[in-house]
């Protein structure tokens, strides 16, 4: 009984909380709708221009196709580290004895356009909890991007997948949480024009040996017109099912704030061990997790859909409040409004809090 007067009372609360003081919004410029098609110059101070594809690419080294075909043994299957719409992913063993995973891509108008953008994106990032691009190919049938290879799989392998274990405690969760948020923060206020992800889910977040976490796949990214949040693009909703922000989805209005909404579903995923959309057999339907856990925290049964493993001990409070300040978070970054989400300075600010 106490637990369940626990739950209801926190939900209570900081419903009555968030609302009352939730934390200043991004703000989207009215003014105007900017569909940017170029990248910045750093020797313009940050003005927009559209860069040819050599200027692109000059960021970073070039491979052979030869030396990649042999890297990845003929692109054997065996070496698949992860596949999607673009192509697939492989481990590579280059001559100087380092692993790489090679990102194939068939080369198509709309993919040659992909693979430019991701390389524009790639060449103007650098932080610790973000992948890095070592090189690319361009061949007459293959699109190539070199990455370094992180070993561990993905936050989705260690959450619904073959490395699903106890290892995964709430510590490590939480880390995995900040060092995502971190990367996020970067990207959206310590970089000129601010990146949008636009397709975080918990797939694309790659884990090294210790845990520590490097964002990767950038190949839907965007940037934005302007600084700290005051801007947006026009443009066809993409992302992947279940982490897609619906008011992004509705109004083709791209902002920090999608990702934000993203980032609130992998916090459930954290928190709940759960998928981002599950299959019901009951129902034969699928169940939209984002959608479960805020009207599940709404009625106080957070406990209900928190992973067993994290399950606290009647006694162990300290557990039972880290949850609840995860979950309070993910409610925050999942309203339905964007004006209504925190940015990811206060979310990463909350985790640091957190941890």
């Amino acid at each position: 009984a106490c637990v369940v007067f626990g739950v209801a009372s926190f939900a209570i609360s900081f419903t009555y909380h968030f609302f009352r003081n939730r934390p200043p919004a991004i703000t989207p410029d009215e003014l105007q709708d900017v569909a940017v098609v170029g990248g910045d110059d750093p020797n313009d101070d940050g003005k927009m221009k559209k860069l040819a594809p050599k200027e692109m690419d000059d960021h970073f080294p070039t491979f052979t196709y030869a030396e990649l075909e042999i890297a990845t043994n003929c692109f054997d299957k065996a070496l698949i580290l992860g596949d999607g719409g673009y192509g697939c992913v492989y481990r590579g063993y280059l001559n100087n004895g380092s692993i790489v995973a090679v990102k194939r891509m068939m080369h198509q108008t709309n993919t040659l356009n992909q693979f430019h953008n991701e390389i524009r994106i790639m060449a103007k990032l650098k932080h610790p909890n973000l992948v890095c691009l070592l090189g690319y190919c361009k061949a007459d049938r293959d699109l190539l991007l070199v990455y370094e290879y992180v070993s561990n799989g993905t936050l989705a392998d260690h959450l619904h997948g073959a490395r699903r274990g106890n290892h995964m405690s709430l510590e490590a969760r939480v880390k995995i949480a900040m060092q995502t948020a971190r990367a996020l923060e970067y990207m959206h206020f310590y970089v000129t024009p601010t990146v949008v992800h636009r397709d975080i889910k918990s797939s694309n977040i790659l884990l090294q040996s210790d845990l520590s976490v490097k964002l990767a796949d950038f190949g839907l990214s965007r940037d934005l017109v302007g600084m700290e949040g005051n801007s947006h693009v026009s443009t066809a909703p993409q992302g992947t099912l279940g982490y897609v922000d619906p008011e992004y989805y509705r109004s083709y209005r791209l902002t920090q704030t999608s990702d934000v909404y993203s980032f609130g579903v992998v916090l459930m995923e954290l928190i709940t061990g759960m998928k981002a959309l599950n299959y019901n057999a009951a129902d034969k339907g699928e169940i939209n997790l984002a959608n479960l856990a805020l009207s599940m925290i709404q009625a106080g049964r957070l406990l209900e859909i928190v992973e067993p493993l994290l399950l606290p001990a009647e006694e162990d409070t300290l557990q039972r409040k880290t949850i609840e300040e995860m979950a309070e978070l993910g409610f925050m970054c999942l309203a339905p409004c964007k004006d209504d989400r925190p940015n990811m300075k206060h979310v990463a600010l909350k985790l640091q809090q957190i941890e």
